[in-house]
């Protein structure tokens, strides 16, 4: 699903700036207003800002790393991950001697 909508959205807010392109290839007289082409870039570089938010309202494998980088539910995370983990020992040059 995440992919289809991501295809999808990508369609439809890069046409803008694809017609433009596609019709100044083959006409004698290009389309250069400034505000339209302005408008063109827009979308697609608000494309590549909306991917990261689709991606984390779709997947919920891409929710948790991605809430990490907002500083959203990271620390709650980070302290559940050390209250589950083993204690730490020290280790020692012996350690090394009863692997081997």
């Amino acid at each position: 699903m995440m992919l289809v909508v991501v295809v999808l959205l990508s369609a439809v807010l890069r046409m803008p700036y694809r017609t433009p392109v596609l019709l100044n290839s083959s006409v004698a007289q290009p389309f250069l207003d400034p505000w339209g082409l302005l408008l063109c870039r827009t979308y697609v570089y608000t494309n590549s800002a909306i991917n990261p938010i689709i991606y984390s309202l779709v997947s919920p494998k891409f929710r948790l790393p991605s809430s990490g980088c907002a500083g959203v539910g990271w620390r709650s995370h980070r302290r559940a991950q050390l209250a589950s983990a083993p204690p730490a020992t020290a280790w020692t040059p012996e350690d090394a001697d009863r692997r081997e």
